[in-house]
């Protein structure tokens, strides 16, 4: 632990003593979270056509379950629309 003050310590007296590394130290991260955020909410491409989300789009199958005595099918004609 004395180790990390110690090299604390100096990294601040660096600091106090070199105002650019202050300066690039704190605000450069902070301006590049800035600029990614502002990155992130940019739609760089136009959404395209909708597309049709639908389960009977799909084919119909037999489902198989397994239970401990055995296995039964379940047909599945029953579509929520």
């Amino acid at each position: 632990m004395l180790h990390l003050r110690a090299l604390t310590r100096k990294k601040v007296l660096m600091q106090i003593r070199d105002k650019k590394t202050l300066g690039i130290d704190t605000l450069f991260p902070i301006l590049l979270i800035i600029v990614g955020l502002a990155l992130a909410t940019i739609s760089l491409f136009k959404d395209g056509t909708p597309r049709i989300m639908n389960p009977s789009l799909y084919e119909q199958t037999e489902m198989n379950l397994m239970y401990n005595s055995g296995s039964t099918s379940i047909k599945d004609e029953k579509v929520i629309e």
